[in-house]
């Protein structure tokens, strides 16, 4: 079992590999690409995220006064790139390339475990291999190449990690229950992370407020059987 166990976590770690290799190499022309359209009201002409300094002032000026409002972490983000790089847009290039990257591993996760609710049913789907390309098909088709290349459009990639991290994080937390029913303790770490992360997606931007109802129809159908 143990050897089995090693052998999967290899095998699922070479497609993760195979799929930040696909994302890199089809993003890789677009680190030196300009700054565009609302990049320059966003990024190149609010001096609320000019940061020079990184205090505390610094990022809460950047978080509550940068355009556009209540949109705090990508704000913040734009200040962090802009103190290491200025306004050089390859920084924030690879700052979107490692969203849209941390974004499809945490989506092949979501959908990876999606399929193990009910792993009597599932045993001969090869969850990985169906999560892989899922996550793949997601990872370099062209309807993404917006969200990756357009800098301010961070903002769009930024949400979609942060809602399915929460997702992902839900999913975990009801499978900990569901397989020990009498251990609290690892079902409450994975229910604050969903917490925490849904509130990060609220922070990120306001499409983000439809993540309380996908919850709870992923609830309804998957772990009630629609009753």
């Amino acid at each position: 079992m143990y050897l089995d166990n090693r052998i999967q976590q290899k095998y699922t770690a070479l497609l993760i590999a195979i799929m930040l290799a696909a994302g890199i190499i089809v993003y890789s022309n677009s680190f030196h690409a300009e700054m565009v359209f609302d990049d320059h009201s966003f990024i190149m002409d609010d001096p609320a995220v000019h940061l020079t300094a990184l205090s505390w002032d610094g990022i809460k000026k950047a978080a509550l006064e940068g355009s556009p409002p209540h949109r705090y972490l990508p704000n913040i983000s734009w200040a962090l790139n802009y103190y290491f790089g200025q306004l050089n847009p390859f920084g924030y290039h690879v700052v979107n390339l490692v969203i849209h990257l941390l974004t499809g591993m945490f989506l092949f996760s979501l959908i990876k475990n999606m399929l193990r609710v009910y792993p009597g049913q599932s045993r001969d789907i090869h969850p990985d291999i169906i999560a892989f390309f899922a996550a793949l098909i997601w990872m370099v088709q062209p309807v993404g190449t917006q969200s990756v290349t357009y800098i301010c459009q961070r903002m769009a990639s930024m949400v979609a990690l942060f809602y399915i991290l929460s997702l992902l994080l839900y999913v975990q937390a009801r499978m900990a229950m569901r397989q020990h029913p009498e251990h609290r303790l690892i079902p409450g770490l994975y229910f604050t992370g969903c917490l925490l992360a849904g509130v990060c997606a609220m922070a990120t931007k306001e499409n983000a407020g439809t993540l309380p109802l996908v919850i709870l129809l992923y609830e309804w159908f998957f772990f009630q059987n629609l009753r």
